[in-house]
């Protein structure tokens, strides 16, 4: 079985909530607290992955949105291959992987979270 690399990263949109704390809330927020938070949601998910049999050289971006308490409102796929054992199965992970972990720096939080899955190389 081909080894796959899942990586994770916090998107900045627009914040749930539009005033002015929101974006001071933002820049508290510091990038060894985002990482961690990142790491934290990322674990989760590939722990609930149960991988199809053939990934072999199979990409896929995958933004899931979520609320304040971890529960998923919704994922979109991006750049991802019409296979749908692959669309399945990732579906199915983010599913069994809620609520998602809170970071612990509630300023950390995003609504939405990106996913890439990617052939693993070193």
């Amino acid at each position: 079985m081909k080894r796959i690399m899942l990586t994770l990263t916090l998107l900045a949109l627009v914040p749930a909530c539009s005033t002015d704390d929101s974006t001071e809330r933002t820049r508290s927020c510091t990038e060894a607290e985002r990482l961690e938070y990142a790491t934290t949601v990322l674990s989760r998910v590939f722990h609930n992955w149960e991988q199809p049999q053939d990934l072999a050289g199979v990409t896929c971006l995958i933004r899931v949105k979520q609320n304040r308490e971890g529960e998923v409102l919704g994922v979109a796929f991006q750049d991802c291959p019409d296979e749908e054992d692959v669309r399945d199965s990732l579906i199915a992970a983010v599913t069994k992987a809620q609520p998602l972990p809170q970071p612990a720096n509630p300023s950390c939080f995003n609504e939405v979270v990106k996913v890439s899955i990617e052939p693993y190389s070193n």
